[in-house]
């Protein structure tokens, strides 16, 4: 039995090194140094739309997203359409009375609680604070419809 063992080992080991081809070693291959943890940053590099956000006069977006809303005292106000929060700034004509030469992108992310901009950030392509400045100030000037939820959007000019 103990040979009958021996034998169907030795064949299965035979099989397995036929099987598998060159018995050869790989070629040296140098190993890849693992980079150290600080060479890439952390987080992706991407070009913004502008180099800086404006924001005068009141709370950034980001600011007005960051307050936390009370659900309970929202749940019977009205939702407002994409309609309803991009009315105020659908002409663009805010854009010229500021004086945005025709070549400049905008972006213009607002955060609307009870018809108001609860926060305003504008960023422009190339810089100009001036603009930015004057288009968030007429932003928060315009009016919503009413509701007591906070909505918040992002246009682009």
């Amino acid at each position: 039995m103990r040979t009958l063992v021996s034998t169907l080992l030795a064949a299965s080991l035979a099989a397995a090194i036929v099987a598998c081809g060159d018995a050869t070693p790989p070629p040296n291959v140098p190993a890849v140094p693992k980079p150290h943890p600080h060479a890439h940053p952390s987080h992706p590099v991407t070009e913004p739309i502008a180099p800086s956000a404006y924001t005068a006069g009141g709370p950034s977006y980001d600011e007005a997203m960051g307050v936390p809303e009370d659900l309970n005292a929202t749940k019977n106000s009205p939702e407002l359409s994409d309609r309803d929060l991009s009315s105020p700034m659908a002409s663009g004509e805010v854009i010229s009375e500021c004086g945005a030469p025709d070549d400049m992108k905008l972006v213009v992310k607002v955060a609307v609680v009870d018809g108001k901009a609860a926060g305003v950030t504008v960023f422009t392509k190339p810089q100009s604070p001036e603009v930015a400045s004057c288009v968030d100030k007429a932003v928060r000037a315009m009016s919503w419809p009413r509701s007591s939820k906070r909505f918040a959007f992002t246009t682009a000019y």
